[in-house]
């Protein structure tokens, strides 16, 4: 093997040094995977926040069939990028 021919002083850094990018490795990882969660978290609660806000304020347009009023919502919530449609 390669680690019978390395001094002990190379053998301790070597196990050193796996040891610390191990465990950067698995934290970097952790932070990733939470952001993504918590990434997927907030747009589900920005998505439901817009819906509300979309519903109350649509709700009068459609009982009084204001068709004038409904394009003006409609068009106010397009645009947000990552919106295409918002039917009512």
């Amino acid at each position: 093997m390669i680690l019978q021919n390395l001094s002990i002083k190379r053998k301790l850094t070597l196990i050193t040094m796996l040891t610390s990018s191990l465990a950067l490795i698995l934290s970097s990882v952790s932070f990733l995977i939470y952001d993504l969660v918590s990434f997927r978290h907030l747009l589900t609660q920005d998505l439901m926040t817009q819906a509300e806000i979309i519903g109350y304020n649509s709700a009068g347009a459609m009982e009084f069939k204001d068709e004038r009023r409904h394009r003006h919502i409609v068009s106010a919530h397009r645009q947000r990028r990552h919106r295409h449609c918002c039917p009512i």
